[in-house]
């Protein structure tokens, strides 16, 4: 399968994982409780929706034999429950600058400029981590493919978060 056919569905998904942030950067800074729940169980639901999405493209992308699947799947499951938690902490420093847009000090601003260079520098890692994993029982060839469509996925994704988030002003 080449890039082109599975690139609306990663523009699709890019626009799903915008949707908490959109939300988010609207929201004044005090809001009742109630609210806060909804708001969590919406992304919740979008980011599970989002991750059987990026699911069935790395499936379509990757073209697995039974056997690879077999092998691959155990892996690629531990690796996309280790990633959502680094997308919980995003969650959370996109709710906490939305919290703080209209009142952001300096040294906010800093923390968390500093807490998304570690979530990043930490998703990197994880990524490059899988190389070593996988290689020891998956052709090169596949891994490096998973490792360019996860990249690539996940960028989409981070570029359609950042087009939604404002600058901090």
């Amino acid at each position: 399968m080449n890039a082109a056919s599975y690139r609306l569905p990663l523009v699709l998904l890019a626009l799903a994982a915008a949707a908490p942030a959109a939300h988010a950067q609207v929201k004044p800074a005090a809001k009742p409780a109630a609210q806060d729940t909804s708001t969590a169980a919406a992304i919740a639901l979008l980011r599970s929706d989002i991750r059987a999405g990026k699911k069935e493209l790395i499936a379509q992308a990757l073209g697995l034999t039974e056997a690879q699947g077999k092998v691959f799947w155990p892996m690629y499951n531990t690796y996309d429950a280790q990633a959502a938690k680094l997308g919980d902490e995003r969650v959370a420093l996109i709710m906490d600058f939305a919290k703080h847009y209209e009142t952001m000090t300096d040294a906010k601003a800093l923390e968390l400029a500093t807490k998304a260079a570690d979530i990043e520098s930490r998703r990197v890692k994880l990524r490059a981590d899988q190389i070593p994993l996988m290689s020891k029982s998956l052709p090169g060839k596949l891994v490096a493919r998973f490792v360019q469509v996860d990249a690539y996925i996940n960028k989409a994704i981070d570029l359609k978060v950042a087009d939604e988030l404002p600058f901090v002003q």
